[in-house]
């Protein structure tokens, strides 16, 4: 196919079933011959988003490539041409839920995937003496590190609900013993109680056990 085209930078979108469709950026500069490579047998899939009781979430966002398609009211969205034994990545993302990612490889005997998203938890951290809020307690929890507010509070939005494995922490403030523990976050608003207690003739002793490779056992 022949084409006039003025110089400049285009995007090309090429598809002929039962091929996938490309779309080549190219440089116009001169008259020139581009060779469009298509590869592979095509399938169409679809994806189902829902939440986590299974309740269809419509008007989700999917990221593909760089485009962009959402949901209906179904909760479902349909791609075409995709070729087969190729592996994908999805970005999805609704109002109200955690973002996901999923990696689908195209296979010729499923045409419809579920992808779950789950809703955001919150965890408070109440710190305080046993009688008064402690603020300037020092958090270390999930990688990230937090101060206690001058209620003695530490709120920590966004955190993906867990069953399967603990959440761990460890809380220090100057003149008090340092306190550490873990907890499942099986609920969208968990709150943790911290009360620290005064040092008064004994230390805290910190042991870091470690392999010969120094690794941490």
């Amino acid at each position: 196919t022949v084409v006039q085209l003025i110089d400049g930078n285009y995007t090309i979108r090429v598809f002929a079933p039962p091929y996938g469709s490309v779309e080549p950026s190219i440089v116009v500069t001169k008259d020139d011959t581009i060779e469009i490579v298509l590869s592979g047998a095509t399938q169409n899939i679809t994806l189902s988003i829902t939440d986590e009781t299974g309740a269809a979430i419509p008007n989700a966002t999917i990221t593909f490539y760089g485009r962009t398609t959402t949901t209906d009211t179904n909760g479902m969205a349909r791609f075409f041409n995709l070729i087969l034994v190729t592996t994908y990545e999805f970005a999805i993302s609704a109002p109200g839920y955690l973002p996901a990612n999923s990696t689908i490889t195209i296979n010729p005997t499923f045409t419809f995937y579920n992808i779950g998203l789950v809703k955001p938890a919150t965890v408070t951290f109440e710190c305080s003496d046993g009688t008064n809020p402690l603020p300037g307690v020092r958090l270390d929890f999930n990688g990230s590190q937090y101060i206690s507010d001058s209620r003695g509070e530490i709120r920590i939005p966004n955190l993906r609900l867990s069953t399967r494995s603990r959440y761990t922490y460890l809380a220090s403030i100057e003149g008090y013993h340092s306190l550490s523990g873990g907890f499942e976050l099986s609920a969208p608003n968990y709150t943790e109680s911290l009360v620290f207690a005064p040092k008064v003739g004994y230390y805290d002793v910190n042991f870091k056990v470690e392999d010969s490779n120094s690794l941490a056992v």
